[in-house]
């Protein structure tokens, strides 16, 4: 997936990899200028004004979409690799075993938000969206509940979580 995500977004078309990744309004945004821009400078520019006078705004437009495009490549290594780094990972252990100390001790609003600070450094953690789910079950939010399961599910690769978010898929 990440391999795929980084090849999409060298290609000539940007905003491929950040839709694979889950980022459909990045991805498209990305996407929908570099095609106005280019369309812009290649056909609608030269045809309005002939290619003599539409020369040099058709280059501005081409360096702005080449500023696109570098920019994607940009992003898409930092979403693919900023979750990796070591202090980040150190950072959410962290949250993690103070979130669960804290969920089970039963002090679910204050566990709900130590496991919503995991997801502003990472917004695609399985387990943190898990025991949100869990906690949201809990304190009677079942839709909010079912839709964090069938998110964690969907990140969830190693679908380490599936049996118990069919369980209480059951019970809510």
């Amino acid at each position: 997936m990440k391999t795929l995500s980084l090849i999409l977004s060298l290609l000539p078309l940007p905003g491929l990899g950040q839709i694979i990744m889950g980022r459909y309004f990045r991805g498209t945004v990305f996407f929908l200028s570099f095609v106005i821009l280019v369309d812009l400078a290649f056909i609608i520019f030269p045809t309005l004004w002939g290619p003599a006078e539409a020369r040099q705004l058709s280059n501005l437009l081409i360096l702005i979409a080449l500023f696109i495009w570098a920019y994607n490549i940009f992003d898409i290594i930092r979403i693919v690799y900023w979750r990796e780094r070591a202090s980040l990972q150190e950072r959410k252990k962290d949250l993690f075993r103070e979130g669960l100390t804290l969920y089970l001790r039963n002090d679910l609003h204050e566990a709900r938000k130590i496991f919503s600070r995991i997801l502003k450094l990472d917004r695609d953690d399985p387990d943190a969206i898990f025991y949100l789910g869990v906690i949201a079950r809990y304190l009677d939010q079942p839709r909010r509940a079912a839709r964090l399961f069938q998110r964690c599910l969907s990140l969830d690769e190693t679908e380490k979580w599936r049996w118990e978010i069919n369980e209480h898929l059951k019970k809510t």
